[in-house]
């Protein structure tokens, strides 16, 4: 870190003062001028102190912004296709590549459709009798209960929420009995 000594300017000091009077000297430079003048500094101080300079930080403000720029065109031009942004920014002196563009396009929802997608809708059970009484033969044959039982027990946990709920419940009806 630079102290500051009692005969002069500390050395960020002294490096400022000189690039202000030598806006485009090189760290290098710097070093060599600021050594004959009895300061010891590296040219990584030098850059670091350049670069806090307001003309650097001005330099750096001053760069546009692709995305921005972008999304401006975009404004202007809706329907444009990413080959056509990409010559129109380039007259300009705006380099872009066509994945920047569709990805601006994307966030911006110009790529979506404009019909939100909606989620498929489940068949509905079938209303031929034909499956439902094969079904409540093999119903019967197994458990000894009609489809009507198994329909009201289906209610019974859609009603609890769980069948692991359903188990705990009929646990606990056990239980009580």
């Amino acid at each position: 870190m630079a102290k500051k000594s009692s005969e002069g300017p500390t050395k960020s000091q002294a490096i400022r003062d000189y690039l202000k009077a030598s806006p485009g000297a090189m760290p290098k430079e710097v070093v060599a001028a600021l050594k004959a003048q009895g300061y010891d500094v590296t040219s990584t101080h030098v850059s670091v102190v350049k670069g806090g300079l307001a003309g650097a930080k001005k330099q750096r403000k001053s760069k546009i912004n692709k995305s921005q720029a972008i999304r401006d065109y975009l404004a202007e031009n809706p329907d444009a296709t990413a080959k056509e942004i990409q010559p129109a920014l380039a007259k300009k002196g705006i380099v872009v590549d066509a994945q920047t563009i569709n990805s601006q396009k994307w966030r911006m929802g110009k790529n979506q459709s404009s019909a939100p997608k909606q989620k498929p809708v489940r068949p509905a059970v079938q209303s031929s009798s034909e499956p439902i009484s094969k079904f409540r033969a093999v119903a019967a044959a197994s458990t000894g209960l009609s489809a009507q039982d198994l329909m009201d027990a289906k209610a019974f946990v859609d009603q609890v929420g769980s069948i692991s709920d359903a188990l705990a419940a009929l646990e606990t009806l056990e239980k009580l009995q």
